[in-house]
């Protein structure tokens, strides 16, 4: 699966107007009717540009290439990873419940 975030050049906190201006400058650069326009290129940065405005299909994208898992409790978009002392475990605790007595440990 191609990153979308790479095809439209973003971070993966990029926000709705930085996807905007990317979507763009991508169909600046590839646009068919355009001189050295590459049309699977444009169609790329579409279906990117769709997929990451939208709320539903972003959390269900960066679930599947690893970008942000969702909490399985309240299925929130921000869940940070925080290392703790000298074992290879990794807590993840969700930004969008602050944890709510959940906490996932993921060994590394």
């Amino acid at each position: 699966m191609r990153n979308y975030y790479r095809v439209l050049g973003v971070h993966r906190k990029s926000t709705l107007e930085e996807l905007k201006v990317a979507r763009r400058k991508a169909a600046e650069r590839y646009h068919p009717d355009k001189q050295g326009g590459h049309v699977d290129r444009m169609v790329e940065a579409n279906e990117a540009y769709r997929t990451l405005t939208d709320k539903s299909l972003r959390r269900a994208y960066d679930v599947v290439v690893g970008a942000q898992p969702l909490c399985p409790k309240c299925k929130g978009e921000g869940v940070t990873k925080k290392q703790r002392g000298f074992t290879a475990k990794i807590t993840t605790i969700c930004s969008t419940c602050h944890g709510a007595g959940h906490i996932l440990t993921e060994e590394g």
